[in-house]
């Protein structure tokens, strides 16, 4: 506990120093940005300087650019962040791709470059809510620091985005994150749909599903099977992650990394609390895992946890409740360590299961981190 609030310290500070830094939005200010063949080693990429500047990409998001590229719909289009950015507090921001624009989410690469955004959800009366509503198959987002505050009331909620169906790597979220009512809540994306990746990412502060919300993670409320094996590899959660809902009988599923996991979790690290009040499914990596299981790679659709290490405190003394799987568990579980547990297996020898301290090197050891999900 004590390391856990040094961390949570360091995370405001951190966030106060870039806050400081950071261009604030001046609302209703919306400025074009420029388009670059070439900027910063990346080809045919919008530069992203000012506040203004990604105020005025959210409001044109289903609009032809007029850039001079085959594809150059806004959400088609290459993004280079340049800048640490806060939308304020009296902007609410409106995600990237939002659901009224469904056919245009995001299939460009957005590259965050180790800056922040710094933006506020509120009263927004649409699913899919995050800096992007949904990320298709062929959208990337690297390398960005997300600060937000979300209150929501609709299905779909997390830091990078609601619904993600490409890749999320190398990203943080410093998250106050509540959805009241509805479903699918995550830190980073409220579900990881069909081909979802999600990579070397960490979050950090509260995660909570309010009144008779039921599906919430530290990572994703759902990681979802499918033809692509969606996954979640080498995440770091240090938030803490709840759910109000107290109705055993209709049911609820929270997880330090997945509130219900139908594919791949692996090396994977949970530090903060999952709370739930009733006999629901509660578990330190998922609420609960699917039947089936890959067993390594192969096998029926279902839920797989290899390599993953808890080392945090549930607030759940039910019978649906574990270090690791709230129900499923023992079910495709390979390799999941508690902390004494881990702690006892490194006194004897290396052990390749996530770290919160190894992972926390490797993300800051910017560029160089291994990509192959074989870490640590």
């Amino acid at each position: 506990m004590r390391q856990k609030k040094l961390f949570l310290i360091l995370a405001l500070l951190l966030t106060a120093v870039t806050g400081a830094w950071a261009d604030t939005y001046d609302y209703p200010t919306k400025t074009k940005p420029e388009f670059h063949t070439s900027y910063g080693g990346k080809s045919n990429v919008v530069v992203i300087n000012t506040a203004a500047e990604l105020a005025y990409i959210t409001e044109h998001f289903d609009e032809n650019s007029e850039f001079p590229v085959e594809d150059d719909d806004w959400s088609e289009l290459n993004y280079y962040l340049n800048a640490d950015i806060n939308m304020g507090n009296s902007y609410s921001w409106m995600p990237l791709g939002r659901e009224s624009y469904w056919v245009t989410r995001y299939s460009g690469t957005f590259w965050g470059n180790g800056h922040t955004i710094t933006y506020m959800i509120r009263g927004l009366d649409e699913e899919n809510q995050g800096l992007f509503s949904t990320i298709h198959e062929d959208g990337k987002v690297f390398d960005v620091n997300v600060v937000c505050d979300i209150y929501a009331k609709r299905d779909y909620v997390g830091g990078i985005c609601g619904d993600n169906y490409g890749t999320i790597e190398n990203c943080t979220v410093t998250a106050n994150i509540v959805n009241e009512d509805h479903d699918w809540v995550g830190g980073i994306t409220g579900e990881n749909a069909p081909s979802g990746i999600v990579k070397g990412c960490h979050v950090m502060g509260l995660v909570k599903g309010k009144g008779s919300a039921k599906y919430v993670g530290g990572i994703t409320g759902r990681n979802v099977s499918g033809a692509y094996d969606p996954e979640i590899v080498n995440c770091w959660v240090e938030a803490d992650v709840s759910s109000e809902h107290d109705n055993a009988a209709t049911g609820a599923y929270v997880g330090g990394i997945a509130g219900i996991n139908n594919s791949f979790i692996r090396y994977c690290c949970m530090t903060g609390n999952v709370t739930n009040p009733e006999d629901n499914c509660v578990g330190g990596i998922c609420g609960k895992n699917s039947e089936g299981g890959h067993a390594h790679g192969h096998g029926s659709a279902g839920g797989t946890v290899e390599h993953c290490t808890f080392y945090g405190v549930i607030d759940n003394d039910h019978s649906r409740t574990s270090d690791f799987i709230g129900e499923g568990y023992g079910k495709n579980l390979y390799r999941a360590f508690s902390q004494g547990e881990y702690d006892d297996a490194v006194s004897k020898g290396p052990v390749r299961l996530c770290h919160p301290q190894r992972l926390c090197a490797q993300r800051h050891h910017h560029g160089h981190r291994h990509r192959d999900g074989q870490r640590f």
